[in-house]
């Protein structure tokens, strides 16, 4: 045989294990991160050349996971890590996962010129993002999560119900505030500024009753944000919403996603 051929054999050969190791090195980083007995996590790779593997080139990489717990995002940038190896794009889909206490019924994304750590993926198994672009999410949320996230994030209300109307949500139910103990009703449009979930243009009742200002205003103050994605979901500065389609039985969240850096404590 050609010394030249069976040499170019072997090559590719090393070439197709760097991917397997890949994919299972990447898969086993981020299901430690994630909690949930029921926890599924798969990482797949395809490559832009046949010497991408060796070199660190990566075309796209696709995340799946599912039935998880986590606080937080489960992945982060290492920005003082070796940049050497590219990601074109990281996809990823995650369906039925619990993020900081709220149940989400999927999350997609798709994130290009990512980088890592090639060094430390040859040497030791072991995937670091080293650093991210920004791309395009989508959440898609049901109405009774929400209702089962606010009444835990706000304890002054002892009944949660939301519904919608077109492009607008309805919240009713029972709620101590203060001294005043009332049935409420809100209707507002759902709006963001980025960071947060927020009921705006906002018609308000107690009790029936179009409430004095001071009342109304101690309602909607307890009520917004009704979601603050850094503080309440602890995804630093990873999620910039951009549009809310509210429909029947969800909200579906649309914005701008980063993997953020690890933030380190000294």
């Amino acid at each position: 045989m050609n010394p030249w051929i069976f040499g170019g054999a072997l090559f590719f050969l090393g070439g197709v294990l760097l991917v397997s190791d890949f994919e299972r090195a990447a898969a086993k980083d981020i299901a430690e991160q994630l909690q949930g007995g029921q926890k599924k996590v798969q990482v797949s790779a395809n490559f832009p050349g046949i010497l991408s593997p060796v070199i660190g080139e990566i075309g796209t990489a696709t995340i799946n996971a599912s039935n998880f717990e986590t606080m937080g995002l489960p992945l982060y940038t290492e920005s003082w890590r070796s940049k050497s190896g590219t990601i074109e794009t990281l996809k990823i889909n995650l369906k039925d996962f619990v993020l900081s206490g709220l149940h989400c019924q999927s999350l997609t994304a798709s994130i290009p010129n990512c980088r890592f750590d090639f060094p430390l993926a040859k040497r030791s198994k072991k995937m670091r993002l080293s650093q991210s672009g920004t791309g395009s999410a989508t959440v898609v949320l049901s109405l009774s999560d929400i209702e089962s996230f606010v009444k835990k994030k706000f304890p002054e209300l002892k009944e949660v119900h939301i519904r919608t109307d077109y492009d607008w949500v309805e919240l009713t139910g029972k709620g101590q505030f203060l001294i005043l103990s009332a049935n409420y009703l809100v209707k507002a449009k759902l709006k963001t500024d980025g960071d947060r979930l927020y009921l705006d243009q906002a018609t308000v009742r107690l009790d029936g009753k179009e409430p004095d200002p001071t009342s109304r205003e101690l309602l909607l103050k307890t009520l917004n944000p009704v979601i603050d994605f850094p503080k309440d979901l602890d995804l630093l500065d990873a999620v910039k919403a951009e549009k809310i389609e509210i429909q029947k039985d969800s909200i579906v969240i649309q914005g701008k996603v980063k993997i953020p850096n690890l933030q380190v404590l000294n």
